[in-house]
């Protein structure tokens, strides 16, 4: 939920996608490692939000108080797994819509219809031409399809998955 103005709340959110960097480690050994890196980093800066691996590219919001998301941010850009950050938006919000999301792994296939029709309309995912609301609206997407119920982590994972960090 984005702010149109000023805020009570000292909350932040960003959002930004870049490139993955082909090497040869499989693009789920390097999802793992993102994963088990920023785990306890995180929750130690109070960062939550999702990202979306997809077609070489990624897709993230970051959510916590202005420093920690962008000294976040600016570690994330600075990492070799990826490249070409590119920020969507940023600023204030009035609330987190990831605050259970600090690390999550799910499966995405075909019955992940409403993700898989947002990427369909592009005809491949090029996340790009995102407006900053479609790009919230995905993450959100895949995070009511992951759990629906009670916002726990999904497992197993796969080659074909989507993460959250």
């Amino acid at each position: 939920m984005r702010s149109n103005g000023p805020t009570q709340t000292r909350l932040h959110s960003l959002i930004y996608f870049s490139l993955a960097r082909g090497n040869a480690a499989s693009p789920m050994t390097s999802l793992r490692t993102i994963l088990s890196q920023s785990q306890t980093r995180n929750a130690q800066a109070g960062i939550t939000g999702a990202l979306l691996s997809c077609g070489g590219f990624f897709l993230q919001v970051l959510e916590g108080s202005p420093a920690a998301v962008r000294e976040t941010y600016q570690r994330i850009a600075n990492d070799t797994r990826h490249h070409s950050p590119a920020l969507l938006w940023e600023g204030p919000i009035i609330a987190r819509q990831f605050p259970h999301w600090s690390m999550c792994g799910g499966h995405f296939d075909a019955t992940d219809a409403a993700i898989i029709s947002v990427l369909e309309a592009r005809g491949k995912f090029q996340p790009e031409r995102l407006t900053p609301g479609q790009a919230e609206d995905l993450l959100q997407a895949v995070q009511n399809l992951q759990a629906p119920q009670n916002h726990l982590p999904v497992d197993p994972m796969d080659d074909d998955a989507i993460v959250y960090v």
